[in-house]
């Protein structure tokens, strides 16, 4: 059966794999001048928008959670939580694949993608019937997929195994295609979209590459500094100026100026007794949240300084994914071996878990939408 890397790790399934680290490489950056923020609809890279026309569903503000059933897989399911009233609207488990590890959602909420790890597959879900419309084949172990700014494509970065290269496969999603594969090195991780839609970041090879995403050419790396390192996490900070790529290994976060694509700081030193996992930053960009694998720790950097807070917040078991409300109040954080505490809602003013709720089997992502008119309030 497959299992996820880092979930692996975790599980002490499988030795913790170190690879060489990179160097950084002359080459072209991202513009950035002309773009003071990125867009609110970034459900990939978990963060939250609002979309202005109708959705399947209700308008209303909802949090779409993938539960894995992991290790055995094979009963996973996606449900869909109305986040003010916290109760469970909608459970899709039938035609997913096995160990759904990851999703994304358009931004009227109306389609959901996601990503079956020890299927090869893409489960497209149609969210006002519940049902999957299509299964569309992808790459080696999907772990993520990142829906472009206009919502056009899916990127669904695979894995691969421990021993081969990974890729990003590229769905049309109007199409329900896959319309291009871009080689991503070995063990690609995790992406991230410019505001523009035109550069992705990865990590992948212990390193972090700049892809242009017209092409699928790499246009630089940047090598993580520890050699026996292992990036498994990234995240872009809403207002485009800071990049951040998390280190498992030791426990790091690597500060990145993503106009440059030169490190900008020295790593950061997190709190906690976990392995680093994924990141989100808040929209007001001044929050980083780390989740730390085999822990009940979520690590918190300020960024205007890029200094850790000297005590984590306390979740479920193994948190896995973070994702941030529009407004920031509240960070929605998936524990994936904790089932009663599986969804985690923190209140990001007072640094604590106000509310835990069993949304099923191995919660391993969240994306949050909001089908809100413009113009209505954002917690």
């Amino acid at each position: 059966m497959k299992i996820p890397l880092h979930a692996a790790v975790v599980l002490c399934l499988g030795a913790l794999v170190t690879m060489p680290g990179g160097t950084a490489a002359a080459s072209p950056h991202p513009d950035h001048s002309t773009v003071d923020s990125l867009p609110e609809c970034r459900q990939g890279i978990h963060e939250e928008g609002t979309y202005g026309h109708d959705s399947g569903l209700p308008r209303g503000k909802y949090a779409f959670v993938v539960n894995s059933d992991n290790p055995q897989g094979t009963n996973g399911s996606l449900v869909v939580l109305d986040r003010r009233t916290q109760q469970v609207i909608k459970t899709v488990s039938q035609g997913l694949g096995r160990l759904p590890d990851a999703v994304a959602v358009q931004c009227d909420g109306s389609t959901a993608y996601v990503a079956n790890f020890a299927s090869d597959s893409l489960s497209v879900v149609d969210t006002e019937s519940g049902t999957v419309t299509a299964t569309v084949p992808v790459g080696d172990q999907p772990a993520q997929v990142v829906l472009s700014p206009d919502g056009r494509y899916a990127y669904v970065v695979n894995t691969g195994e421990i021993s081969t290269a990974g890729s990003i496969s590229v769905l049309d999603t109007k199409t329900n295609r896959v319309v291009r594969t871009i080689t991503a090195g070995f063990n690609p991780f995790r992406m991230a979209l410019t505001a523009d839609g035109r550069h992705a970041y990865v990590v992948t090879d212990n390193t972090v590459r700049l892809l242009d995403t017209r092409n699928g050419k790499t246009l630089a790396t940047l090598g993580n500094p520890s050699s026996n390192g292992l990036l498994v996490g990234l995240a872009l900070a809403p207002n485009g100026q800071r990049l951040y790529a998390v280190d498992s290994t030791s426990n790091h976060v690597l500060v990145i100026d993503a106009r440059t694509f030169t490190f900008a700081h020295a790593p950061v030193a997190l709190p906690g007794f976990g392995l680093a996992g994924n990141a989100a930053v808040s929209p007001d960009s001044s929050l980083l949240y780390v989740t730390e694998l085999g822990s009940t720790d979520v690590a918190v950097v300020d960024t205007a300084t890029d200094t850790a807070q000297p005590t984590t917040i306390t979740v479920g078991r193994n948190p896995t994914n973070v994702a941030f409300t529009p407004g920031g109040g509240k960070a929605y954080v998936t524990s994936s071996l904790d089932d009663p505490k599986g969804l985690n809602i923190i209140n990001t003013s007072q640094g604590r878990v106000t509310s835990q709720i069993n949304v099923g089997s191995g919660p391993f992502d969240v994306a949050l939408v909001d089908t809100d008119r413009p113009g209505q309030s954002k917690p």
